[in-house]
């Protein structure tokens, strides 16, 4: 129930910043990272592993990365609009 309760949350905070297309081209913009990490990901894991031997170090820069996201998250200032070239 954690791992999947910030699904609404995260995909309505778009609305908050982003007005008309706008909002299209953020939702293409985090699904493109999130490809991105899908694919660089398991490569950085598995050299790290090589390289050390242990899963530690791509554990602790999965968890780097993941504290740096929610960090800028939390630093988000509310009711910033950005309109879009229909709005």
């Amino acid at each position: 129930m954690g791992i999947w309760s910030f699904i609404g949350p995260f995909w309505s905070l778009l609305n908050e910043f982003l007005a008309g297309s706008s909002v299209a081209i953020g939702i293409a913009l985090i699904n493109s990272f999130g490809n991105i990490g899908g694919f660089v990901g398991p490569y950085a894991m598995g050299a790290i592993n090589k390289r050390t031997g242990s899963f530690h170090g791509g554990l602790l820069l999965a968890s780097a990365s993941l504290f740096v996201s929610a960090t800028l998250i939390l630093m988000l200032r509310k009711n910033r609009r950005v309109t879009g070239p229909d709005g």
